[in-house]
């Protein structure tokens, strides 16, 4: 073969091989392009579903129906659609070809919420030599009262005989039947708590008995702990927690019984423990008591202390009476809490009051 037609040769191959990498370089800028294209589209798309989902809120606050399905928003490509179930709001926004779903809880701040002490009837405190000292707010639908010797109660905000629907908390018509505040409305109640956390977060027991609640790996990192009887008054839980409790921990424990809460002793600083109970709430300690909480009772609320200096961050609410027994020089100091988040589960006690978006979060599909 001559010089000439190697040379012929190469060209071939040199013209080949600039063809592919010309085709290669050109797909590479089509794909590059598209993936530009549908973030571009995806962020769109995010940006339209949180206008969607703050579009639905604002009309939920003002009492009128949801934005339309499909309401345009961003131009020719881009809508949105929002769904309520419940206290459940879900966003999907598309732009073009793409879309992203937003997902928020309503939750509605009763006033008792912003409140250390709330009671639907009245505040006593008993015992001897002792002291109850309550910072923030206190509203009771009765009045405070001392029936101890020796003793005294000092309250920076403390106003009694206020309006029932700001003192107790009525328990949403779950069951859909018309009348509110039920046994069975509460029990709806706290299935609908557990069914908006993942699995691995919730501890769910179904009862007739007694459940008893330790401080124990097993609970890290859970946010419910269900404690459900067949009927009003069973499924009581008795908590024995002190100062092994985790660090940075919120867990909040429901029951359809009474709870009991045996010598909290101290807990870190930044964990919470609550409780939502049917059938009341009783809290003892000896010695020494530390412990950040938010505690509704339906029904009653007993605070008992012994040779003990207390200190609780939070709020107790009861819908009916709240009594202090402070034995032996005790004392307790009630302080609000500084967080600004309800404790899990409490976003779905009441359908009255302020409403907030909490629990916001994107659903990957």
């Amino acid at each position: 073969m001559n010089k000439k037609g190697i040379a012929l040769i190469l060209g071939y191959i040199v013209v080949v091989v600039l063809t592919l990498l010309g085709a290669i370089f050109l797909s590479r800028s089509v794909v590059e392009n598209r993936l530009v294209a549908r973030h571009s589209d995806g962020t769109h798309a995010f940006w339209i579903a949180e206008a969607g989902l703050s579009d639905a809120f604002k009309n939920i606050v003002a009492g009128q129906p949801l934005p339309p399905a499909d309401t345009p928003f961003g131009g020719a490509d881009g809508k949105y659609t929002v769904i309520q179930n419940g206290y459940q709001i879900d966003s999907l926004g598309t732009f073009g070809t793409t879309t992203r779903h937003i997902r928020a809880t309503i939750s509605y701040l009763h006033p008792a919420f912003d409140n250390t002490v709330t009671a639907g009837q009245h505040l006593k405190l008993h015992g001897n030599g002792s002291e109850l000292i309550v910072h923030g707010k206190t509203r009771l639908g009765d009045q405070f009262e001392e029936t101890c010797s020796g003793c005294s109660g000092t309250f920076d905000d403390l106003q009694e005989h206020q309006p029932a629907d700001e003192v107790t908390i009525t328990i949403p018509d779950y069951n859909g039947n018309g009348t509110a505040d039920e046994f069975e409305d509460f029990q709806l109640f706290g299935d609908a708590v557990i069914n908006s956390y993942p699995p691995n977060e919730v501890v769910y027991i179904e009862t007739s008995g007694t459940a008893w609640v330790y401080p124990s790996s097993e609970l890290v990192g859970k946010k419910v702990v269900y404690v459900k009887g067949p009927s009003a008054g069973e499924g009581d839980v008795v908590i024995v927690f002190d100062g092994t409790w985790q660090d940075g921990e919120d867990l909040t424990i429901i029951s359809t019984g009474e709870v009991l809460y045996l010598q909290p002793l101290g807990q870190e600083r930044d964990s919470r423990l609550s409780v939502i109970a049917w059938s009341g709430y009783t809290e003892a300690s000896i010695l020494f008591s530390q412990h950040e909480s938010m505690v509704f009772s339906h029904s009653d609320v007993d605070s008992t202390d012994i040779y003990s200096d207390s200190s609780f961050t939070g709020s107790y609410i009861s819908n009916w009476r709240m009594d202090f027994y402070e034995y032996l020089g005790a004392k307790a100091e009630l302080t609000p809490s500084e967080r600004e988040d309800l404790p899990p589960g409490f976003q779905f006690l009441s359908n009255t009051g302020t409403p907030k978006l909490v629990q916001w979060q994107e659903i990957v599909p």
